[in-house]
């Protein structure tokens, strides 16, 4: 279309009168553009404004991951066991830039993250500059990292709840990973009637713990 319009003006100014470098026009003002250029040049205008700043609306990002199961809080096993699919759903979505999954992931782990619990734990100096979302937002941000190496080998059919005291609970995750096989101590907080996680860390195998059936 540009190079139509290109075309047409460039035979517009071949049509228009020669005038020698240095003479004087016989005109007091500049003629006026012919009405044909002008409706070119518009016309050019315009489709550059569309070309560079206008583009069809995008479509809603679509993940063809699989659908993290049903949020449940009710116990703190299954707090731990839903926030470990979300953290490794949120993995895969990375690794295949899967951005719809992602956030989907991102939305879950922030139902179940103890915002609270996290806030307070920071120094007094530190909530002054920051709010209780962001705080629980930055720590659970480096959870999927955490569990990175071993998030194909965590046993969450088998969890251990080891100490439960004043509505907060550790509970212990195994890995299957051979030498290297370590234990996933996951802190939750009732809050409300629904457990949250508070903390996530590795604990080496030495801790009395009580098996919970699936």
């Amino acid at each position: 279309m540009l190079t139509i319009l290109q075309r047409c003006a460039r035979r517009a100014c071949e049509r228009a009168p020669y005038r020698a470098p240095g003479s004087v026009s016989p005109y007091t003002a500049a003629p006026p553009i012919r009405p044909a250029v002008r409706r070119i040049v518009v016309l050019a205008g315009v489709l550059l404004l569309l070309s560079s700043g206008c583009s069809p609306p995008s479509r809603p990002a679509r993940s063809d991951a699989a659908p993290l199961p049903p949020l449940d809080t009710s116990t703190p096993e299954a707090a731990a066991k839903s926030l470990l699919a979300a953290l490794k759903a949120r993995l895969v979505a990375t690794r295949a830039h899967d951005a719809a999954g992602d956030q989907a992931a991102r939305a879950r782990i922030a139902e179940l993250v103890a915002v609270d619990v996290i806030y307070q734990r920071l120094p007094s100096g530190a909530r002054r500059l920051t709010t209780p979302e962001a705080a629980a937002r930055s720590v659970s941000d480096t959870w999927p990292a955490l569990i990175a190496f071993y998030v194909e080998h965590l046993n969450v059919q088998q969890i251990e709840r080891a100490v439960e005291a004043g509505g907060h609970a550790h509970v212990h995750v195994a890995t299957t990973g051979g030498s290297d096989a370590a234990r996933l101590k996951i802190e939750c907080a009732n809050l409300g009637g629904a457990w949250r996680v508070a903390r996530i860390e590795f604990d080496p195998p030495h801790a009395s713990s009580q098996p919970t059936s699936d």
